[in-house]
């Protein structure tokens, strides 16, 4: 494999992308992936508008794309689009890995759990031809009965989970003694830093393989676990640079070297043509090794030393739930507001009360996001808590092992994985 893909894609952003256009170099130099600068996702959050190939404004137009957007799992939110074909595409590597080394297909029954709206509003569970997605709302003390259940009831082959949802559900069986699905074969991780002891808990409990899949909506599988434990770079499908703090490219998935040095991950979508990323950093820090590997696949393998890990919320000394339904706060304030809230950052003060930073949109009013944001509280744990809301004109830059955190507990400041060791 050469650079000719990504020097393709490339030149086509810069000369068709007004994001890109207005970074483009003011020398005649052709453009090509090497002489082209890194950009970051608030440099894309606060220009969304200029992100989109102009072609495909047309489709948007008629309903004709498909739109994501970054789950909010990070604290940023970013609006995605992908033209069907591509994002196709973009997951046939990936299929072609799941059928190979763990007989996962498409046909699959899955069970899996959201927490963005991506379905119609106020719907906890939504089963499609084959799958049954569950809203991490369930999987609360009150509720996790109730989600388990319709799991159990589905019978899946295969799941999809977070590493925090997997630890709940762990937690769970091992408390009350509930059983594991008897179809299910397979679990895939993804979305948060595996654990060794949290996978070694998944697999006793449910007595199944498991792999770890390392994406983001932005440009879809970045890498994916084979049997033997690699994460290889799913090479087809994007092209991914390591970079030290000064934005030297280290090394990449390209070009074969020696190099094994850390530094932050950049990417290259060479499927998205509806909305380019090119040399994107996701903020994520690792490594890349080019070493044989006994799968027979030769792409490089990924080693991811930071990402997201997140606290627990904690009611009290014992009780706990997933921040994730603080996500799930922000996600219905700006399907409300029409996306007003840009970023947000959160601290566990006391059991009963939380510090948030807010990036917002310039055109709404802060009280409104404030009233918006306390109506849209449904839980009955946090409803009678205590929310201090500050505002800030700027992005929030707050992170831990290179990448952003969007919640924070100072008051246990502990894992939920060192109770699985």
């Amino acid at each position: 494999m050469n650079y000719d893909k990504a020097d393709r894609v490339a030149r086509k952003a810069y000369k068709d992308v007004p994001l890109y256009i207005n970074r483009s170099m003011d020398n005649n130099e052709e453009i090509n992936i090497h002489n082209v600068s890194i950009i970051k996702k608030e440099d894309l959050i606060d220009r969304q508008d200029e992100c989109l190939e102009p072609a495909a404004y047309m489709d948007y137009m008629q309903n004709k794309l498909i739109c994501l957007r970054t789950s909010g799992s990070t604290g940023h939110y970013l609006q995605i689009m992908w033209k069907m074909s591509d994002y196709q595409h973009s997951m046939a590597e990936l299929w072609l890995r799941r059928i190979k080394y763990y007989g996962i297909r498409p046909d699959s029954r899955l069970a899996c759990f959201f927490t963005d709206n991506r379905f119609e509003e106020d719907k906890n569970y939504v089963r499609k031809n084959n799958e049954l997605a569950i809203s991490k709302l369930l999987i609360l003390p009150e509720t996790i009965d109730e989600a388990y259940r319709m799991v159990m009831d589905w019978n899946p082959e295969w799941m999809i989970l977070q590493p925090s949802t997997a630890a709940v559900l762990v937690e769970y069986i091992k408390r009350t003694g509930a059983g594991t699905p008897d179809a299910l074969k397979y679990i895939e991780f993804t979305g948060e830093i595996l654990t060794d002891d949290l996978r070694a808990a998944v697999q006793d409990v449910f007595n199944c393989r498991t792999a770890d899949q390392y994406g983001a909506n932005e440009v879809n599988s970045i890498a994916y676990e084979c049997p033997c434990g690699n994460k290889h770079i799913m090479s087809s499908n994007v092209m991914v640079e390591i970079a030290d703090e000064n934005n030297n490219i280290i090394c990449d998935s390209i070009t074969p070297s020696d190099c094994t040095e850390s530094g932050r991950i950049i990417l290259t979508s060479l499927t998205n043509t509806a909305m380019p990323f090119i040399r994107y950093d996701i903020g994520d820090v690792g490594k890349i090794i080019w070493e044989p590997c006994k799968c027979g696949n030769h792409n490089p393998i990924l080693c991811l030393s930071g990402g997201r890990c997140n606290d627990y919320i904690y009611l009290n000394e014992t009780d706990r739930i997933s921040p994730y339904i603080l996500v799930a706060i922000f996600d219905k304030v700006n399907m409300i507001l029409d996306g007003a809230i840009i970023q947000f950052y959160v601290e566990q003060t006391a059991y009963d009360e939380f510090n948030i930073t807010l990036y917002t949109d310039g055109d709404v009013y802060e009280d409104e996001v404030s009233d918006t944001f306390m109506s849209c509280i449904d839980n009955e744990c946090l409803k009678h808590m205590k929310y201090h809301i500050t505002y800030t004109e700027h992005s929030i830059n707050t992170g831990t092992n290179g990448k952003y955190t969007y919640f924070r507990n100072r008051v246990i400041n502990r894992l939920v994985y060192d109770e699985l060791k």
